[in-house]
């Protein structure tokens, strides 16, 4: 889909996989929302430990999404910058394929085969 000009707008039914990276209730239920039929939600943002979502879980059951959160600490991302530009950590030899953007699909597809981690190329940046 094409860039969109207001991000609020964002299409109901429309993404194969979404990740909310915001962790409000508001964007969370947008990202299922924006999800179409066998989509994947990615619920990848810290939301305050109180705060709630609404859901319609038959639409979770009838589109047969799939939503996972991923567990971060948003308090170490200094420390691990910090750690890295110690160069006590090497984080290059974790890194097992260099990508381009046009191959990400076939990466989060299965198709590239055993690839653990990858960096993923941008044009014009150099890996």
């Amino acid at each position: 889909m094409n860039n969109l000009t207001h991000p609020e707008e964002v299409q109901a039914d429309s993404y194969d996989i979404v990740v909310e990276a915001v962790g409000l209730p508001k964007t969370q239920e947008q990202a299922v929302e924006a999800a179409r039929r066998g989509g994947q939600v990615l619920m990848f943002g810290v939301g305050n430990p109180s705060s709630t979502f609404n859901v319609n879980t038959y639409k979770v059951y009838q589109r047969q999404l799939t939503i996972q959160g991923s567990f971060i600490n948003p308090y170490t991302f200094e420390d691990s910058v910090a750690l890295l530009q110690s160069g006590d950590v090497d984080p290059l030899p974790l890194i097992s394929n260099v990508l381009d953007f046009a191959h990400v699909e076939d990466f989060v597809s299965g198709k590239l085969g055993n690839i653990s981690k990858a960096i993923v190329k941008v044009a014009g940046e150099e890996a």
